[in-house]
């Protein structure tokens, strides 16, 4: 196995495949790493890790999750906030910053 520049996949020759391909697909899974098979120094194929893509209903489900944790901490935001308080939201980060 040759591992070649991290821009650039690694190269595994097609006999070398067949004897090391449960650790080649190991790595592939665990560190998205994608490698170039070699037939008599050609490159033939691409190993590289399968894009898993949400349903549009899990999509929705997430933003759904998303939109009820903002609102959570703006609730949290606003019990801690002072009523009295003239100041902005804008101005009371500035005056933390300082």
């Amino acid at each position: 196995m040759r591992k070649q520049a991290k821009s650039e996949t690694s190269k595994v020759g097609v006999r070398e495949l067949k004897n090391k391909a449960s650790q080649i697909l190991k790595r592939v899974r665990e560190k998205h790493e994608t490698w170039t098979v070699t037939l008599d120094g050609v490159d033939v194929a691409i190993i590289s890790p399968a894009v898993q893509t949400l349903s549009s209903s899990e999509i929705k489900d997430h933003r759904q999750d998303v939109l009820l944790a903002i609102d959570e901490l703006a609730a949290q935001i606003s019990k801690k906030w002072s009523a009295n308080s003239d100041d902005t939201s804008v101005e009371a980060v500035r005056k933390v910053r300082r």
